[in-house]
């Protein structure tokens, strides 16, 4: 496909880039397309609800290197 959702399960948002033209992630579309982003969203939250509901999610803590959650952090991956 060429989009792809990012989706933050914390607070449901979502951040949607065209690959093809913009393969660095650069430009969140969302905003602009929010008819698409909604129903990628709605897919995709529909989705982990099956699978949650099959018992195929699996929830593991990792932890995460003061280092390596600063450079995560930084890049935007972690809070």
């Amino acid at each position: 496909d060429r989009h792809k959702l990012i989706l933050d399960v914390e607070d449901a948002s979502v951040a949607l880039f065209e690959l093809k033209s913009d393969p660095r992630e650069q430009r969140d579309l969302a905003p602009a397309q929010a008819d698409l982003a909604d129903a990628l969203r709605d897919r995709l939250l529909d989705h982990i609800a099956r699978c949650d509901a099959a018992g195929k999610l699996v929830a593991d803590t990792v932890e995460i290197p003061d280092e390596e959650r600063r450079r995560l952090e930084a890049l935007g991956y972690l809070k």
